[in-house]
């Protein structure tokens, strides 16, 4: 498995530059076309291009509270729209509410979820919405 803290070092290790191009992406399949996401040490697969997406978007703090909570002061509608989204729909929506909130992670964990995301994820996230909303 992949040491997704790891990854998100070398992405605080790249140039500010770099850093901007994988900022300025909008969807997942836009970072095969770039330089920095290969830089990154990522298999070329789309569960990588999820992770490389969020690598400006989501801090990391070894102790942060659950994403879900986090989101607490986000409407509903919008939670609800990412959730129905199919992805990568469901993505961008998700990073733009990220990006809104400027929200901490343990990428250990972020990046597992976003390795594995689908239903079953996003269900998980709303969820933790919910209890802390």
């Amino acid at each position: 498995m992949i040491n997704f803290l790891d990854v998100k070092k070398r992405f605080g290790g790249l140039k500010p530059g770099e850093q901007s191009q994988v900022r300025r992406l909008v969807e997942p399949d836009d970072l095969f076309d770039i330089p920095v996401f290969y830089r990154l040490g990522l298999p070329s697969t789309m569960q990588s291009a999820r992770v490389a997406l969020f690598l400006p978007v989501v801090a990391h703090k070894e102790n942060a509270p659950e994403l879900g909570e986090q989101l607490k002061d986000v409407s509903e509608q919008r939670m609800f729209q990412m959730m129905r989204s199919n992805t990568p729909a469901d993505l961008v929506a998700l990073r733009r509410l990220l990006r809104q909130i400027e929200p901490t992670a343990n990428w250990s964990e972020f990046g597992k979820s976003l390795w594995y995301w689908g239903d079953q994820e996003k269900r998980k996230l709303m969820t933790t919405y919910f209890q802390h909303s």
